[in-house]
């Protein structure tokens, strides 16, 4: 079950609408919002404490349920100036020393160069965040938010690709959605395979029918949660456009994708592709860090370990059949011991 009590909206206050959406939101968690005015240069308004927000919040929201009193109960105000450039760093500041659970970017995709929330920013937000973070585009604002009925988890078999597959399934279980569990062999992995006889041959029995298959159900054993609807697939070539184009040919309209966040680690190639995926994705993104706060009970610990933790293992484990057998050691031979002579006891 997921357990959202507190929800962050970083915004420049230029579209009332994205916080009618985050308001929405709360609605079946009973959570928290908080409304985080991220502003810069000239386009600072004045100070505002919660009684002057809420009065121009209901003058542009006139009418509306959701400008009631009782649904702005559990709305808290907070403004501050900071550098454009640092913009992504205090938000992850803010939502680390608030305990936020989830982060609400939107809508994306807006040409105004001076409009702070763009994709950009919306990538480095994924990339630093204590927790995990939705995003959504401007034609999302009008419909109902996050009631998503087919849910698409890209996986390279990583831990971190557990994580995300864990809130996939409670928020399909959520929605009564399906889900689609998508691989994308990358497109650099089969042009090595063209100059190299051995890892061509490798890569042409991993490509039989079946294979990653066998390997993408194995994952979802392995991962907890609900019994949802799952398909399993994959795709070839470039990973964000394998990933952005399988959401927008197949009606996809939630994308859950793991990010390792600012660690250090280069080994994960899902997480290095998060904030790519974020910026392109035709649909929502719900990106999820997988050291950082989880809306569900169970941790990556609590995993059944599949056989594979990423694609390099999986390549590297099916190689073992083409290797040749290691040579067997001969165990060495001990030279006899030599006898001593024989001392007659005359001679002692």
């Amino acid at each position: 079950m997921l357990r959202v009590k507190r929800i962050l909206l970083p915004t420049d206050l230029s579209d009332p609408l994205v916080l009618l959406h985050a308001l929405r939101l709360t609605r079946p968690f009973h959570a928290e919002l908080h409304v985080f005015h991220v502003a810069h240069g000239n386009t600072v308004r004045p100070p505002w404490n919660r009684r002057a927000f809420l009065r121009w919040l209901r003058a542009e929201l006139d009418g509306l349920p959701e400008t009631n009193e009782t649904s702005l109960a559990n709305l808290y105000f907070h403004q501050e100036d900071v550098g454009r450039e640092v913009v992504s760093q205090e938000i992850a500041r803010f939502a680390e020393r608030k305990g936020i659970d989830l982060i609400v970017l939107g809508p994306l995709g807006r040409q105004e160069p001076d409009h702070t929330l763009d994709g950009q920013l919306a990538g480095e937000v994924v990339q630093r965040a204590p927790c995990p973070v939705l995003t959504f585009r401007r034609e999302s604002v009008a419909g109902e938010v996050l009631s998503p009925q087919h849910l698409l988890v890209p996986t390279d078999f990583s831990d971190c690709s557990q994580h995300a597959l864990m809130h996939a399934r409670e928020l399909a279980a959520r929605h009564q959605a399906r889900l689609t569990l998508l691989h994308v062999i990358p497109r650099r992995t089969m042009l090595h395979g063209r100059d190299n006889p051995l890892l061509h041959q490798i890569l042409e029995q991993m490509n039989r029918p079946g294979f990653y298959e066998a390997h993408l159900r194995e994952l979802f054993r392995s991962v907890p949660g609900p019994d949802v609807p799952v398909a399993f697939r994959t795709v070839n070539g470039p990973v964000v456009e394998g990933i952005t184009g399988f959401a927008a040919e197949t009606g996809v309209d939630l994308i859950v994708i793991a990010t390792h966040g600012v660690t250090g680690i280069r080994h994960y190639p899902i997480g290095r592709v998060a904030e790519q995926v974020v910026r392109r994705a035709p649909v929502p993104v719900f990106a999820v860090r997988s050291f950082g706060r989880s809306l569900v009970p169970a941790t990556p610990a609590t995993f059944s370990q599949p056989a594979v933790t990423s694609f390099t293992h999986l390549l590297f484990e099916h190689a073992r059949a083409f290797l040749p057998a290691p040579p067997v050691p001969v165990a060495a031979s001990r030279p006899a011991p030599r006898s001593l002579p024989v001392v007659p006891p005359e001679s002692r």
